[in-house]
């Protein structure tokens, strides 16, 4: 059909490219819930060159799109994963990365919020999560629960690498409190001073230039000293 034309029945169609305006278009026109697009006769390897020119001309193409998108490629033989690549100027490993998060999503949470809201470390922190339940079905279906429960999260955009990690501790506490902790950094204006990240069995402490320039090592250690005293912990 020419632009504008409705499709005809019994032809599958299949969307090449633009999935934020075709949803943003829908939820503008509620009512109607028609959205106008281009229709075109193309082989598998060219919907793959449009795709890839139409991406390479945006900027902030999600994440999900992007996995989708290379997972397309490689699996229809379209292209190599080198090829791909050097097309997208990242490293053959960030490809496998994204790849690996396709591998474990169920679909029932495909089907309930949208992926595309999701950046990519709350996409690789959802993934670890599912691999961690793997072994435990009644654990993975709850974690699962929680992640479709937070469906409106998702679309705010509000959904972080954190919000995926306080799921599954409400599912498999470590520490009993049910909620992770997240790394803290202490600033001075745009300056990073000390960064708390933790670990699975304490955290570590990074000095940043700012703050070892103002304070030494043997000036560090002794406050960190006192406080352990504080605490009743003695240090050989």
């Amino acid at each position: 059909p020419a632009p504008g034309e409705k499709p005809i029945p019994g032809i599958e169609y299949e969307e090449i490219f633009g999935y934020k305006r075709h949803q943003a278009a829908l939820r503008a026109q509620r009512a109607e819930k028609q959205v106008l697009c281009v229709f075109e006769d193309l082989s598998d390897e060219e919907a793959h060159t449009r795709m890839v020119k139409e991406n390479k001309s945006r900027s902030g193409l999600a994440a999900w799109s992007k996995a989708m998108s290379w997972n397309n490629a490689l699996s229809n033989k379209l292209s190599t994963k080198a090829k791909l690549a050097a097309d997208e100027g990242v490293e053959e490993e960030t490809i496998d990365a994204y790849l690996r998060v396709l591998e474990i999503v169920p679909d029932r949470i495909i089907k309930h919020i949208d992926m595309h809201k999701l950046g990519i470390e709350a996409l690789f922190e959802l993934r670890s999560a599912l691999l961690k339940l793997d072994a435990d079905t009644e654990k993975q279906k709850r974690y699962e629960d929680l992640v479709i429960e937070g469906a409106q999260v998702v679309a705010s955009r509000k959904a972080t690498k954190a919000f995926f990690a306080n799921l599954y501790e409400k599912v498999s506490p470590s520490s009993g409190t049910g909620k992770a902790i997240e790394p803290r950094t202490l600033s001075s204006g745009r300056n990073k001073l000390v960064t708390l990240k933790p670990g699975k069995t304490g955290y570590t402490v990074t000095v940043h230039r700012t703050a070892a320039k103002a304070l030494d090592l043997e000036e560090f250690e002794k406050l960190v000293a006192e406080a352990l005293d504080k605490k009743g912990v003695k240090l050989s």
